[in-house]
């Protein structure tokens, strides 16, 4: 077994200074950085921003046109507003710095989870610090900083949580994985393998697995109500936080996300430019399924899709293929930047993926596979919700890679482990 520096020698003082390590990057970026807080997803940002707008209206009306939009965000952007007024951009800004900052806290703390190790916490918090694309979001008027501060904050509780049943592990599970849910519904993909890991940590007592599981139900249930009974009121559907899973799979099981991902047109051709701003070009459909009532909307979307995949078995299948190769290749999505970006981040982000995947090997050779099930579950779940929808670089980014620092963090710490041990031989 190695021997590391007990963690608790650890202080405050070092978790402070990864924070601060972390929060200074970020301010440098923010500031040289050439793009506006809108210029990074102008759609997204200006739709949230608009959506922040319509809240200091009083309207709670978050359909915008594709679907309902999650409700945490544009009010995180809107309680800027009241509070900052003119400055809330600049404060806006800078809370998702914070947000960013204390997301590293909480991956340094998942380190001391797993590992127990000294190293392997300071080079997680390392790491974090100045992997790219987990952090450039703090600068962007987009949910991305937020739901990646509540996904860890989630994840923290659920591993405390399956080695011990206390309250506080609890709840900070539940309220956690909520208000990442409030923010964007893609988590609750990860519900059924949550269940499958608290029922397996408390085999031997299946009341403590039902009653944990209830509980944090019962949670979600209690914090999504409020927002799911507006949306019944206003557009007679109770939606619990976003509706739009159907149209995700829909844009990527159609003649337009086969155009996306397959037979990608050249950047800057008319048919590029479809993909991004005129999806009938591609969907004969799309519009008219855009000017149907919200509540019948999605099932059109999908529905859609389904008779695409059935007309279209062989296409389907190049599409699944082509998601796959995206998910597990490094760096930008294929096809959609230019030759020389796409060698920059793929030279960036291998080392981080190799790492990774060697980090996983070392940790279950060394403690077995039941520690890091965890992982192997959520990376199952991000790989089937990124294939079988739409896939997205910036989808992995903040859903998964940021948790493949803490591994490598771990491969890292074994690396150095191995190498004083060549010197002193």
């Amino acid at each position: 077994m190695r021997k590391y520096l007990p963690v608790k020698h650890f202080s405050g003082s070092y978790y402070f200074m990864i924070f601060m390590l972390i929060v200074v990057i970020r301010t440098l970026f923010t500031l040289f950085y050439p793009l506006n807080s809108y210029q990074f997803f102008a759609a997204d940002s200006n739709e949230y921003v608009g959506l922040a707008n319509n809240i200091l209206s009083f309207n709670f009306n978050f359909d915008i046109g594709r679907f309902i939009r999650s409700p945490l965000y544009p009010f995180f952007i809107a309680l800027h507003k009241i509070i900052f007024q003119s400055y809330w951009q600049n404060a806006l800004i800078a809370s998702q710095i914070l947000l960013s900052g204390f997301t590293g806290i909480y991956l340094c703390l998942i380190s001391k989870e797993l590992f127990k190790n000294v190293p392997s916490i300071v080079i997680t918090g390392l790491l974090y610090s100045i992997y790219l694309p987990v952090f450039y979001y703090v600068y962007s008027f987009t949910s991305e900083t937020v739901y990646m501060f509540f996904n860890v904050v989630s994840i923290y509780y659920l591993l405390r949580l399956l080695k011990e049943n206390r309250a506080k592990h609890l709840i900070g599970y539940g309220v956690s994985f909520s208000l990442a849910y409030l923010t964007r519904a893609e988590i609750l993909l990860f519900v059924p393998f949550v269940v499958s890991l608290i029922f397996y940590a408390y085999r031997k007592n299946f009341y403590d697995a039902f009653k944990i599981s209830c509980s944090v139900f019962i949670i979600w249930f209690l914090m999504t109500l409020p927002w799911a009974l507006v949306n019944e009121k206003i557009h007679h559907s109770y939606i619990t936080s976003s509706n739009g899973g159907k149209y995700v799979f829909y844009l990527s099981n159609s003649r337009l996300g086969y155009a996306d991902i397959v037979e990608t047109p050249a950047i800057g051709s008319p048919g590029y430019d479809a993909l991004l701003n005129n999806y009938n070009f591609y969907n004969s459909d799309y519009d008219s399924i855009i000017n149907l009532a919200s509540n019948i909307k999605q099932d059109a979307f999908f529905l859609s899709a389904i008779r695409w995949i059935g007309n279209n078995p062989d296409k389907f299948i190049k599409v699944k293929i082509c998601n796959l190769l995206n998910f597990f290749l490094p760096g930008l999505t294929l096809n959609h930047h230019s030759f020389k970006d796409r060698l920059i981040m793929f030279i960036f982000t291998l080392p981080f993926h190799a790492l990774f995947y060697l980090g996983l090997f070392q940790a279950i050779r060394s403690a077995g596979i039941i520690p890091h099930l965890w992982i192997l579950f959520y990376f199952a779940c991000m790989c089937g919700f990124l294939t079988l929808f739409l896939y997205s670089a910036r989808f992995r980014a903040y859903g998964l890679e940021v948790y493949f620092l803490i591994y490598s963090s771990y491969a890292i710490t074994n690396i150095i482990q191995h190498s004083k041990k060549l010197v002193a031989a």
